[in-house]
């Protein structure tokens, strides 16, 4: 009885948000007359035609299907061409680490490394050079994610800069 109630509330309601819908167009009066078994009044009205737009908008949750993480090297010299040295041995070495964890090596990319100095407080002078290279790594199941984030963790000189969900 109770499940009776709410289903015929439930077609009340959304019968009378159709008939204000059609009320709105002119339409309504016109159905309504013909329904109330006044058929001809309905037949002598005026015919207008109308246009009727529906539109929805919905929302939803999709699992993703792979994740963007985003990683930075680093590596210092007191030269310039030792800090890119020891980028690139950084690099391999995370590359065989991520290789290590089932990642593709498709799905490691090495962006375009930057330099940069720094230098004394009062001297000016270039104490050391740094390297950042930038990484993105594509990865489609937490095991790698706990793999990238145990490479972190090691390496004092590889930076989490953060992740993004593709769908």
């Amino acid at each position: 009885m109770k499940k009776q109630i709410i289903t015929h509330a439930k077609r009340s309601l959304q019968g009378l948000a159709l008939s204000t819908a059609l009320t709105g167009l002119g339409l309504y009066s016109h159905i309504a007359s013909a329904q109330d078994g006044n058929a001809g009044i309905a037949n002598q009205a005026p015919k207008r035609e109308h246009l009727v737009s529906i539109f929805a908008r919905g929302e939803g949750k999709v699992p993703a299907d792979s994740v963007i993480v985003s990683l930075t090297l680093r590596s210092e010299g007191k030269q310039l061409a030792t800090a890119v040295n020891g980028s690139l041995t950084k690099k391999e070495t995370l590359r065989k680490t991520l290789r290590e964890a089932k990642i593709a090596d498709k799905d490691i990319v090495f962006d375009n490394f930057s330099s940069d100095t720094e230098t004394g407080k009062f001297t000016g002078k270039v104490r050391k050079f740094i390297v950042r290279s930038p990484i993105r790594v594509t990865i489609r199941d937490e095991k790698q994610f706990a793999r990238i984030s145990l490479a972190v963790d090691a390496d004092e000189f590889l930076d989490y800069e953060g992740r993004s969900a593709r769908v």
